[in-house]
């Protein structure tokens, strides 16, 4: 579905419900069952992919303008600074 999306361009949910009917019609061509709940599942994996999907979404990261020495070391931006005091936990 993401290989179909991306070289055509076709929404993610156009792409697998493709896939899913394309796989039902072979499976029931090779003589496999095909019931209800096949079809349903054929037709409707496509539009909740497509609604699902962005949910799982991560937002780009935004360059900050300014950020202080606390929250940078807060956020793991700088490498932690070596313990003064030496103990077995280090």
């Amino acid at each position: 579905m993401t290989g179909i999306h991306r070289v055509t361009g076709w929404p993610i949910w156009v792409g697998r419900t493709g896939v899913e009917l394309v796989v039902l019609g072979v499976g029931w061509l090779l003589g496999g069952n095909v019931g209800i709940g096949t079809v349903v599942f054929a037709v409707l994996i496509g539009p909740i992919c497509g609604y699902t999907i962005p949910l799982f979404r991560i937002a780009p990261r935004t360059e900050r303008s300014t950020t202080t020495v606390d929250e940078a070391v807060l956020e793991g931006d700088t490498p932690p600074s070596k313990p003064i005091v030496d103990s077995p936990a280090n």
